[in-house]
């Protein structure tokens, strides 16, 4: 059942299938092979119902990175599956790097009067509020031994955004919402023109 196919970016040969079955297949169509595979089983995170836990979960979308070296999937569980799909090995990461969750994911965001967005425990903006930990689906902190080796590759967490790009983006965000509401305007009073006598 392939419910999407991504061609390779770079590869015109190669090209993902993934479907509604749970199996992603990269295919290179020269050579007739398919030398990667994977399935999608559910085993780590939230599982709704919990009954469905250790079952397939299909696939809606997939899509090589612009370098082709990964490959990005979601599925109907709304989870988001990157993978090394040029490679036929499977890398064997420890179980605690199969859920990445940042505790700051789940923080209480409210607005003042201004309309800006505010991490409710801190009171800063949610790009200045405190880092969070990197913990599994149930805001349980990783080990110490799992943060030291994180931090030993580079990877401690998310790294606050400057001020100069986050003021930006909420200035296109501001924007384009006026935008929208002059269209909206602009088509009513067209709408009301067209309408009079």
């Amino acid at each position: 059942l392939c419910s999407t196919i991504a061609p390779h970016p770079t590869l015109p040969a190669v090209v993902a299938f993934a479907g509604a079955d749970g199996k992603i297949n990269v295919w290179d169509l020269d050579k007739g092979d398919c030398f990667f595979s994977h399935v999608n089983i559910l085993n780590h995170g939230p599982v709704e119902p919990v009954s469905n836990r250790g079952s397939l979960s299909g696939f809606l979308d997939i899509q090589f990175s612009p370098d082709g070296l990964l490959l990005v999937a979601t599925d109907e569980s709304g989870r988001v599956t990157i993978l090394d799909a040029l490679s036929s090995e499977i890398s064997r990461l420890p179980t605690w790097m199969n859920e990445q969750y940042f505790a700051n994911d789940y923080y209480e965001l409210a607005y003042n009067s201004s309309g800006h967005a505010f991490e409710r425990g801190s009171g800063q903006p949610p790009h200045l509020a405190p880092q969070g930990v990197r913990c599994n689906h149930e805001g349980v902190g990783y080990s110490e031994h799992a943060r030291r080796l994180l931090a030993s590759c580079g990877l401690e967490g998310p790294q606050a955004l400057p001020d100069t790009i986050t003021r930006h983006n909420r200035d296109s965000v501001r924007m384009a919402r006026y935008l929208m509401q002059q269209r909206s305007v602009d088509l009513r009073r067209d709408d009301c023109r067209m309408k009079s006598p």
